[in-house]
């Protein structure tokens, strides 16, 4: 009878254990899909900005950052950070971090998120780290939702 207790107990262990590896097996291939995926989008839409494509970089953001402000706002907003940079000369990404929800930022609902971060190179700023924040917009494609230069 402790035998069958015992095999059962590690019949039970085991399948747990499985369980919790194929769940992070998904989790994991999930995150890399996102993250492929947004790379993407990210790549598209960076480029809009470093042509000095202001408003239409605003048009092909996420819906939560059109909310948050106007077309024209951003346009002035981006253009007065960027114009002392100078032209883009380089940029290598750092980091792509995928998570469900953005620790620290409110106002941004559970969903799924890429944060890049990229050390980049300009004409007036040879070091320079630019944030870029993606999300998964309500039709299922990911969009740019913050941007940021330190």
């Amino acid at each position: 009878m402790k035998a069958t207790i015992a095999a059962v107990a590690t019949l039970g262990f085991a399948l747990s254990t499985l369980l919790a590896t194929a769940t992070a097996a998904s989790r994991e291939r999930e995150g890399d899909e996102a993250v492929t995926r947004a790379r993407h989008a990210a790549r598209e839409w960076l480029a809009l900005v470093d042509k000095g494509k202001y408003e239409q970089s605003w048009d092909e953001s996420a819906s939560l950052f059109k909310q948050e402000i106007t077309r024209s706002d951003w346009a002035a907003k981006v253009g007065g950070l960027r114009a002392p940079l100078g032209g883009l000369e380089s940029r290598r990404l750092r980091t792509a971090a995928f998570s469900h929800h953005l620790i620290g930022v409110t106002g941004f609902p559970e969903g799924d998120y890429v944060v890049f971060r990229y050390d980049s190179r300009f004409a007036n700023k040879t070091a320079a780290a630019e944030l870029l924040r993606v999300m998964r917009d309500q039709d299922g494609r990911f969009r740019a939702a913050g941007y940021f230069i330190e």
